[in-house]
């Protein structure tokens, strides 16, 4: 029996940055009582590259009644004139004919936009006025010095400028320091994820949520060249497991990617809550490292929770938020 498939995505416009990269994520429903294994392919309209669109992990088996995510890259030649391009996504299973079982989903627009140029004319004005003044200002200063009668004055040593220190001094209070790679947690069997209120692993039992590890292949700037993705509705958790070597108060701080998407976040350590996040971009771009507030722990292993929360009352809209590194730092015995 062929798998009634639906496929949707997250967003119907995709602003690229201003060199050409982006991030499209795709839904897959399996709405049957049987599972199936469902294949993306990207149909992009006519003048649109095949090539400027990269599907991770294109192959997925899908339980009953589930949904899976796919994540889509965008890369674009710099070539390609500004405007704007549309591309469908489609889903067929993976042991029949795609023109048997396959079902499409909506247009993504995804605009390409480009820095203006300035006139050329202006530049070379600009640098003809500029060479006239110099010229002008080197003639008189040369009539000056070499006016009879005049003796240059000798020059002055120059001190140079005071440098300040490479990094911040640290005090003995503060020289604990534990930094994360988030991606490395991603398998760790003490990872766990919570869709619901119900456990769910591996990849949140092909439900609506997944957490998984994405490569930085929009030059974002992920350290090691990889970040831990969480995509999940309101509510939706995963726990991580976090080591001190010492107790006292620690600052919790993370490095991830702002974009469209990007949802309201809450750290809670040992079911403690830390801080929300709720900052978005229309462009995708990394942070520096941001502080969530700080917490009281003891010395050893305490579980460290990032959960997705509503924009609003009743907002039940899939997020995706992407984490770099994560850093505590204690600031206090």
């Amino acid at each position: 029996m062929t798998t009634a498939w639906t496929v949707d995505a997250v967003g119907a416009h995709l602003t690229l940055d201003q060199a050409g990269h982006g991030e499209i994520v795709f839904t897959v429903s399996n709405p049957g009582v049987t599972p199936d294994t469902a294949v993306l392919r990207l149909a992009p309209d006519d003048g649109v590259s095949p090539s400027w669109f990269t599907v991770d992990r294109p192959q997925r088996a899908v339980p009953a009644n589930s949904t899976v995510s796919y994540l889509v890259t965008v890369n674009v030649p710099a070539e390609v004139p500004a405007g704007r391009y549309e591309v469908r996504a489609s889903v067929s299973s993976a042991d029949s004919p795609p023109e048997e079982s396959s079902r499409f989903s909506g247009r993504v627009v995804v605009e390409v936009r480009r820095p203006a140029e300035r006139p050329r004319r202006r530049r070379w004005l600009l640098a003809t006025v500029g060479a006239a003044v110099l010229a002008v200002a080197l003639l008189a200063v040369g009539v000056s010095l070499f006016r009879p009668g005049r003796v240059p004055a000798a020059a002055q040593p120059v001190s140079p400028p005071a440098t300040s220190p490479a990094t911040p001094s640290v005090s003995p209070s503060t020289s604990v320091v534990v930094t994360l790679n988030m991606e490395a947690l991603v398998d760790e069997p003490a990872t766990t994820v919570t869709v619901g209120g119900a456990p769910a692993r591996p990849a949140c039992d092909g439900r609506a949520c997944e957490l998984w590890v994405t490569n930085d292949c929009c030059h974002y700037g992920y350290t090691e060249g990889y970040a831990l993705g969480f995509f999940a509705r309101p509510y939706d958790s995963f726990t991580v497991t976090v080591t001190v070597a010492e107790g006292g108060d620690y600052e919790l701080f993370d490095v991830r990617l702002l974009g469209p998407n990007a949802g309201r976040t809450m750290y809670l350590v040992d079911d403690r809550p830390v801080g929300e996040f709720a900052e978005s971009a229309a462009r995708y771009r990394l942070t520096g490292w941001t502080s969530h507030g700080t917490v009281r722990l003891t010395a050893g292993a305490h579980r460290l929770t990032l959960r997705h929360l509503p924009l609003s009352a009743g907002d039940e809209r899939l997020a995706t938020t992407v984490i770099d590194q994560l850093r505590l730092v204690r600031t206090g015995s």
